[in-house]
């Protein structure tokens, strides 16, 4: 059973409790130790890296690494034909084309990424 573990209601009704986390750092907030080890049963992360930050910041709960799921019936690349000049405006059809899948919001740099980007190519070079 997945739960939230502020859901206290619900804890006397299940057999445990997974906590599931994507905390994007490279060190366990101190204050989560206690917490993390103390309610869920096991907690899940999304990538190997998260299960080793939680492991060295004290959770001696199970960390198991679940990774990101998608629907293949949706998501299947075999099924796309290239067409960068739709999907892409301004792109020449020999172009090398940079693509990033984030938040466009300051903590994730997407300024420092066009600062590259822009400081590194000119509109002579086959990059979109």
């Amino acid at each position: 059973a997945v739960v939230s573990t502020q859901s206290t209601g619900y804890q006397r009704r299940v057999r445990g409790i997974i906590t599931r986390s994507m905390f994007e750092t490279s060190a366990l907030p101190k204050v989560w130790k206690k917490d993390l080890n103390d309610s869920p049963n096991e907690i899940w992360v999304p990538s190997t890296f998260l299960k080793g930050v939680y492991e060295d910041g004290g959770v001696e709960r199970v960390v198991t690494v679940i990774g990101e799921g998608f629907n293949t019936l949706q998501m299947d690349p075999s099924l796309v034909k290239p067409n960068r000049g739709k999907f892409f405006p301004g792109c020449r059809a020999d172009d090398y084309v940079f693509l990033t899948v984030s938040k466009s919001e300051e903590r994730k740099g997407y300024d420092h990424l066009l600062d590259a980007f822009i400081a590194e190519f000119s509109q002579e070079d086959a990059v979109c």
